[in-house]
């Protein structure tokens, strides 16, 4: 539905999102997989950026960093600018996309599998009122997080959508 491509952060594609999660999980047994997604309004469009943070654990349960890709997608809607609840609603549609693709190709370790989106705890910020999206995920057993918790979302995606090009490494 939202056609993504999945990159590496040296540019290079990745064909099938499935099929690197599947290999990277059978190389990092311990490991994490953590889906995260914010968007920013650009002048003209709204850019959503979605993040897939491999986290290198190893037996001992110590973390060693992380394998990051990426896959951007814009919305021209002009109401989308406006509309907070819209852009929101997107971000959490597009992550589940991906989830269930995802989904599949964890096999056993589906319960190393988290979603981080950008809404806020803090009862102050708009987002806070939508937090029941993480509900979609809940709901199908996979721990979602919102922020302050939600670091790929919050700092991976972040600086992704925020960048104004639309094609390469960001």
């Amino acid at each position: 539905m939202y056609n993504l491509n999945w990159k590496k952060y040296t540019g290079e594609n990745i064909d099938s999102v499935a099929s690197y999660i599947k290999e990277w999980i059978d190389s990092n047994p311990h490991g994490n997989i953590i889906v995260g997604c914010d968007s920013q309004k650009h002048s003209k469009y709204v850019k959503y950026s979605v993040s897939i943070a491999m986290h290198m654990i190893d037996e001992f349960g110590i973390g060693h960093g992380a394998h990051v890709i990426f896959a951007n997608h814009h919305e021209t809607a002009k109401h989308l600018k406006h509309d907070i609840r819209a852009k929101l609603d997107i971000e959490t549609f597009i992550t589940l996309e991906v989830v269930n693709e995802i989904t599949p190709a964890l096999g056993d370790v589906k319960s190393k599998l988290s979603v981080h989106l950008d809404y806020n705890s803090d009862p102050k910020y708009y987002s806070n009122k939508l937090y029941e999206n993480l509900g979609y995920f809940t709901g199908m057993g996979i721990k979602a997080f919102g922020k302050p918790n939600a670091y790929v979302a919050s700092h991976a995606s972040d600086a992704l959508c925020k960048n104004k090009q639309a094609k390469g490494v960001h």
